[in-house]
């Protein structure tokens, strides 16, 4: 018998439904004989029927932006203690210093860094912070990925355009696992098809994922609104996690306007994966607009998007 293989997956903000750090990898892992898995991450309801050995633990159960972020580092610490992994996988650049820590303090310890973001990039552009501190945010975590690299047993891209995009990621020590859908299989039941309606006939739009005005929130409202007027029985589900206040009451206003046309869920709290799988699979239509209001705020050159 091979002797058993503990592996951690961790992130502070992705929650422990999480499709690609759970339901990707660490079922796949799980599969694997005589491996026992651990995820850790934000709170949320525990998926159902999850192998014995795959086990889940909470670092954050706070906002986003408070103290609880700084008690998430202590949580993760004391796991790496505790479990003892073989190998840990970081899905999130905070986690990093931790991480290079356990590993240079004992011996025959690896850890992998799922790149799903270009960290710098989005803090440049996001607005989730004052225009004075992005620069100095970026140019940190930026120089704590490249530090980070050198120390990892290898890295995993979860965008091609990374591998571009990221000085650090050289090909030699970088896979790429793009976080894209997973296909059917004989044993995935066929998901419902749904008749597009027609103009008298309720037709029901979708807006998931994170809520926020660069992923096309507001957008989403005005394309319900416009179409209203040929459409009248059209309504807009807005599903997810808005992490700027502002933001959110601003949309809890329109939404409010919208005199039953848009229904809010989520917003301020987070929202278990499955109630999102649910919103799509009675939707007749998607919202998907970043790439829009990506390209008008100058985040990236004019033919980026159009490669």
């Amino acid at each position: 018998m091979p002797l058993p293989t503990t592996v951690l997956l961790a992130s502070v903000l992705k929650p422990l439904d999480d499709t690609r750090m759970l339901g990707k990898f660490g079922r796949a892992l799980a599969s694997r004989l005589s491996t026992h898995v651990h995820v850790a991450g934000r709170l949320a309801p525990t998926p159902p029927n999850l192998p014995p050995n795959l086990h889940t633990h909470a670092l954050l159960a706070g906002a986003r932006f408070s103290m609880a972020r700084v008690g998430a580092q202590w949580r993760y610490w004391q796991l790496l203690r505790q479990l003892n992994p073989n190998v840990v996988i970081v899905h999130a650049p905070e986690l990093l210093p931790l991480t290079v820590l356990w590993r240079a303090v004992g011996r025959g310890r690896q850890f992998v860094y799922d790149v799903r973001e270009n960290y710098a990039l989005n803090i440049q552009t996001q607005r989730v912070y004052p225009a004075w501190a992005r620069g100095l945010l970026a140019s940190l975590v930026r120089q704590l990925e490249t530090l980070a690299a050198t120390k990892a047993a290898g890295l995993i891209l979860a965008e091609r355009s990374y591998a571009d995009e990221l000085p650090f990621a050289t090909p030699a020590r970088t896979i790429l696992l793009e976080n894209k859908y997973q296909p059917r299989t004989d044993e995935t039941p066929a998901l419902p098809t749904h008749r597009l309606p027609v103009p008298n006939e309720p037709l029901r739009l979708l807006y998931s994922g994170t809520i926020s005005e660069l992923n096309g929130v507001f957008e989403a409202l005005e394309f319900a609104r416009q179409l209203r007027q040929l459409w009248p029985s059209v309504h807009l589900t807005i599903i997810g996690f808005c992490q700027q206040p502002a933001q959110l009451a601003r949309l809890r206003t329109a939404v409010a306007a919208a005199s039953g046309g848009v229904s809010l869920i989520g917003g301020g709290t987070l929202v278990p994966h499955a109630q999102v799988v649910q919103e799509i699979e009675r939707s007749h239509l998607a919202c998907c607009l970043t790439a829009p209001i990506l390209a008008r705020l100058g985040a990236y050159p004019p033919n980026y998007l159009s490669t």
